[in-house]
């Protein structure tokens, strides 16, 4: 009898621990995806703008996380607020969108094609 109620109490701490990581990992994730992407205008570098419930940017789940690990590679969720002001900043009109600004603030590329964008990401991967 009482070896059953140890085992059911360890049970029960366990997933009790289990419930609270979850919480944890989930809090922390969100809390990051929220985050305000900084971007440093004087430098050389690709901005990849996509939207999460884009259907086209779904299509590219592969390719966008390919992209987070580039490091001349900027994501930025349009879906988050703090993230709006770059639509206009960088004349965004469809997600997704991969544009190569220069260190002096100009555009060299403005790709909205989906195949393109994954060709490019994969060639500067």
């Amino acid at each position: 009898m009482i070896l059953l109620k140890n085992k059911l109490l360890l049970t029960s701490i366990g997933i009790v621990f289990s419930i609270i990581m979850c919480v944890i990992l989930v809090v922390n994730i969100s809390y990051y995806s929220k985050k305000e992407v900084q971007i440093d205008k004087n430098k050389d570098q690709y901005l990849l703008f996509y939207k999460s419930d884009c259907k086209d940017c779904k299509e590219l789940k592969s390719t966008i996380y390919k992209a987070k690990h580039i490091k001349n590679v900027k994501v930025i969720n349009l879906n988050q607020d703090k993230n709006n002001k770059y639509i206009s900043d960088y004349c965004i009109t469809k997600v997704p969108t991969l544009v190569h600004v220069r260190s002096d603030n100009t555009f060299k590329e403005f790709i909205t094609k989906s195949s393109m964008i994954k060709q490019k990401i994969d060639k500067l991967n």
